[in-house]
């Protein structure tokens, strides 16, 4: 659950860069930018190990995922808004965040190990992302799905 913020910095600072930086010929600024992130994650690696082990691993990528994440949206600034974090991030939170719970709950349940069950709880998290998504409406989510369904079937030429 600590490294669940992840999948969102990732998100955001791999949309900076594949978006932004990299197409408009700015890959020596997004390689600068991963290298902070290198240089902040040995040293809270040297900081956190020691200590908190495979947690303070996780928490040292997420502080250096993070500082990424700033770099790209300081270095693209004059293109990016921080409002557009604000007017689109919250239902794939609130979607994350429910997704999350869900599973949380259900690997507290004295359910067996397996394979089964772990490629279950991935299905069940994928339909319950999904769906929140559809029912809040985000406009990407049902973009993909207009598109779906606007092809009969792909013809391969």
């Amino acid at each position: 659950i600590i490294g669940s913020p992840l999948i969102i910095i990732l998100s955001i600072h791999n949309y900076l860069a594949a978006q932004y930086l990299v197409p408009s010929g700015q890959r020596i600024r997004s390689t600068k930018g991963v290298l902070i992130g290198a240089a902040v994650n040995f040293l809270c690696n040297l900081v956190l190990i020691p200590r908190f082990y495979s947690i303070g691993a996780l928490v040292g990528s997420l502080i250096a995922e993070t500082s990424i994440c700033a770099v790209y949206f300081w270095m693209s600034r004059d293109y990016v808004r921080i409002n557009w974090l604000i007017k689109y991030i919250p239902k794939q939170l609130v979607a994350g965040a429910v997704m999350c719970i869900v599973l949380w709950w259900l690997g507290s349940l004295d359910i067996s190990v397996s394979i089964i069950v772990t490629l279950g709880q991935v299905i069940l998290g994928i339909i319950i992302y999904i769906g929140i998504l559809f029912l809040t409406k985000e406009k990407f989510m049902l973009y993909i799905w207009e598109s779906i369904k606007n092809r009969k079937h792909f013809q391969y030429k």
